[in-house]
């Protein structure tokens, strides 16, 4: 009986740490793991953080530090129409652009690499091993 819990109690461990790890990823993690993909639907704005509604699922929409590209803000509505083109992977996408109400922003080139990130450190960059990033 002491065995059986012992399982039961790594079993329910494991579940929350990995609905934990969905809920924490990163721009550059989905990118990492995410395939390209393009997406079309409905702008939702909650709390300062978007969504993109389709039929039947609502993505979590990952902009990054898009502050520092377009410093005037992006003029996005929520319930506008909108095209994100990025990395997915479950219910996340980290968008290389999105286009909307005859707008586009861009905020990662086609391999992932963020444009904010400038050349400094590459600690943002992205599809490289720690190794490549540490510059060994």
């Amino acid at each position: 009986m002491k065995r059986f819990t012992i399982i039961a109690l790594f079993v329910a461990l494991s579940a929350a740490a990995t609905l934990w790890a969905a809920d924490s990823l990163a721009g550059r993690d989905i990118v990492d793991q995410g395939l390209k993909a393009t997406l079309s639907g409905t702008l939702v704005e909650e709390n300062g953080e978007w969504s993109l509604r389709t039929v039947g699922k609502t993505y979590a929409v990952h902009l990054g530090n898009y502050s520092i590209l377009y410093p005037k803000g992006i003029g996005l509505k929520d319930g506008e129409q909108a095209s994100v083109s990025g990395f997915l992977v479950g219910e996340d996408v980290s968008a290389i652009s999105l286009a909307s109400n005859g707008r586009t922003y861009t905020f990662r080139e086609e391999d992932g690499t963020p444009l904010w990130a400038g050349r400094g450190n590459r600690r943002n960059a992205a599809g490289m091993n720690l190794d490549e990033k540490a510059g060994r």
